[in-house]
């Protein structure tokens, strides 16, 4: 019984918080469920997914020393791959841009 209402509770709270701060949690939420409900050749899914695509690119293209060379509307087909074979830690801290501090992956000497 006072799982229930602990969890009303914890619902409560977590949706009263999400309003306070403008809703981006129930505004995701219900543009994940319009999306779901809709056929895969819907325009509005394709309209999503490139809209989606295209903030994806702008982000890595501004934020990444790698992409910052393209442009911002560059075609997702032009951009190179970053490949790292294979999937060592030292890789995965380059790609986070951590190499500088992976001394943990030094052998002692």
């Amino acid at each position: 019984m006072s799982n229930i209402i602990l969890s009303r509770l914890r619902r409560s709270a977590f949706w009263s918080l999400d309003r306070f701060r403008g809703r981006p949690v129930r505004t995701a939420y219900d543009e994940i469920a319009t999306i779901d409900g809709l056929d895969s050749d819907d325009p509005v899914v394709k309209n999503h997914q490139e809209n989606r695509l295209t903030k994806i690119i702008e982000h890595a293209v501004t934020t990444t020393d790698f992409y910052r060379q393209f442009s911002k509307n560059i075609p997702l087909e032009r951009l190179p791959v970053v490949r790292f074979d294979p999937p060592t830690l030292e890789n995965i801290c380059l790609m986070f841009q951590l190499s500088h501090d992976c001394s943990f992956l030094r052998q002692p000497s």
